[in-house]
């Protein structure tokens, strides 16, 4: 998997609140991102098939 399909993968983890991204600022370069469980289960995701009828 690469870089960016992960960091894709986790935003939408934390836009619906399953986890939560902390940023660690040192001296120089770029922040740290610290990831990290919320306990809460993913949302499922909407079957289309099932929805139908």
């Amino acid at each position: 998997m690469s870089r960016t399909t992960a960091q894709r993968y986790l935003a939408d983890l934390a836009a619906d609140g399953t986890i939560r991204i902390e940023q660690r600022y040192g001296a120089a370069g770029r922040p740290e991102h610290l990831y990290s469980w919320n306990g809460k289960e993913p949302e499922p995701e909407p079957d289309p098939e099932r929805d139908q009828g």
